[in-house]
């Protein structure tokens, strides 16, 4: 499908569910610019090795810590510490996908850096 969009619009950014570099190989060979991926990495536990692979190939990571009573946010939010959100952003995710934005925005930092980045992120 990701093959599909992007031969339909050559500027669309594409959010790809990626497992491992082989998938962003699968990609390049059906024509997809990896310039335009965002890899979503999942929701169930972080792959730091993966993470680095994406930023070896300069594909941002998307990680989701969202998903109900069981997941990581929940998790999270009855730990008292929401530093885990700064701790996965130090484990190379770019984008968080969370039911918590508000704890995470606060947990990641100097909100004017966030800001510096986000823009950044926009003009990707």
């Amino acid at each position: 499908a990701a093959a599909a969009l992007a031969r339909v619009d050559d500027k669309v950014l594409i959010s790809v569910t990626i497992g491992s570099e082989y998938d962003l190989d699968e990609l390049q060979r059906r024509g997809v610019d990896l310039d335009r991926v965002f890899a979503w990495t999942g929701n169930d536990a972080p792959d730091p090795d993966l993470f680095a692979a994406m930023e070896r190939r300069g594909v941002p990571v998307i990680f989701g810590t969202l998903g109900g009573r069981g997941s990581i946010d929940s998790r999270i939010a009855r730990s008292g510490s929401d530093s885990d959100y700064a701790d996965l952003a130090a484990l190379g995710v770019d984008i968080l996908s969370t039911d918590r934005p508000g704890a995470a925005f606060r947990a990641l930092g100097d909100p004017e850096q966030l800001r510096v980045d986000l823009a950044a992120c926009a003009a990707r």
